[in-house]
């Protein structure tokens, strides 16, 4: 659709322009100015279309990313459309003024990662429709269709979204804002009469940066079930679980990272004192990396305490993240990982 082809066109072209800025400085990573998300088909897409009151969209998309971060991207948002009234139409299917759209993104790119969420712009013109249809005829007398058709278009200036996002990369890791513009098209049918139209289901989004800023990531003490004093006390092959968080400079958890969990030995000394720490069999992860929950905001791992030879002895337990300021057990700062005592006996 002619329509359709100019709005990509506009996009691509704003990516491209927006490659050839001025990157920051080598310690600060860059901006997302130039990154272009691109997803076909949207891996999941669910709708209530009220043609005539709001109308809800709510998609997962996944694709390859270029630009400053190229690589793999997977985004999650949900739009609503207001009645499907404007003076504005694509193939006879008329359009609406998107209300609200929410979303949450991470690219995995070489280059570094990136965790961010983007929202509508006040009083951005975005555009969108929601349809599900029988019996249509489109424009010039052919075919008759009947099926579903949902859309989001940027807005007039080619963004109509602002977004926030936390950039960790090798050199370090920044806080990045700005605004971005998105395409979001699905257009199924089939034709009772005439040849079935083309088929569309296509994701894309082009960032601009208004500026990044250094940002150093926190991670916090390992959470409890251990102790702040290091006074915790598990039976031996307990399965323990080591939790923490990590945040950036506004305070907002980041995922994404790949924290690794180690132990060091402080003392074959039986410790003195009763267990006091929950018993579990649960099972065990396995490697070293850390999994996070995006429920608790907070990195997890279940680790086997029969993984050391040792059963009755004082230890360390270390969280290691480079990118990160953690916390020493007495609380001062400590780059790159937080640790705590603890200890375990075998009865």
């Amino acid at each position: 659709m002619p329509f359709r082809i100019r709005v990509l066109a506009v996009l691509a072209v704003l990516a491209l322009i927006g490659a050839m800025a001025p990157t920051a400085l080598a310690s600060t990573p860059s901006g997302l100015t130039g990154e272009f998300l691109s997803g076909t088909p949207i891996t999941q897409l669910t709708a209530s279309c009220d043609p005539d009151g709001v109308s809800t969209i709510t998609y997962t998309t996944s694709g390859t990313a270029s630009g400053p971060y190229p690589g793999t991207y997977t985004e999650s948002g949900t739009v609503t459309i207001g009645p499907l009234t404007l003076p504005r139409f694509v193939n006879g299917f008329q359009f609406g003024r998107v209300e609200s759209l929410s979303a949450t993104f991470t690219i995995n790119s070489p280059n570094g990662t990136v965790v961010g969420s983007k929202q509508l712009a006040s009083a951005a013109d975005v555009d969108g429709l929601c349809y599900d249809f029988t019996d249509r005829t489109l424009p010039g007398g052919s075919p008759t269709v009947s099926g579903t058709f949902r859309e989001v278009v940027p807005a007039s200036n080619g963004f109509g979204l602002t977004y926030t996002a936390t950039i960790v990369t090798a050199t370090g890791s920044a806080l990045d804002s700005g605004i971005s513009g998105v395409l979001l098209d699905q257009f199924r049918s089939t034709a009772s009469s005439g040849t079935n139209p083309a088929q569309e289901d296509v994701f894309n989004e082009a960032y601009s940066s208004s500026g990044v800023s250094p940002c150093v990531l926190t991670m916090s003490a390992i959470l409890p079930p251990f102790n702040s004093d290091g006074t915790s006390i598990w039976k031996y092959r307990s399965t323990i679980p080591v939790k923490v968080r990590i945040t950036d400079c506004t305070g907002a958890p980041v995922s994404g990272l790949s924290p690794e969990v180690g132990t060091q030995l402080k003392s074959s000394s039986n410790p003195t004192g009763f267990i006091d720490e929950a018993i579990s069999t649960s099972a065990a992860d396995s490697g070293t990396t850390m999994r996070y929950d995006a429920s608790a905001g907070q990195y997890v791992y279940n680790w086997a305490s029969a993984s050391v030879p040792d059963g009755s002895a004082i230890y360390y337990m270390y969280v290691r993240e480079p990118h990160s300021v953690g916390q020493a057990p007495d609380g001062t700062p400590s780059l790159g990982q937080s640790y705590q005592q603890f200890a375990l006996k075998l009865k």
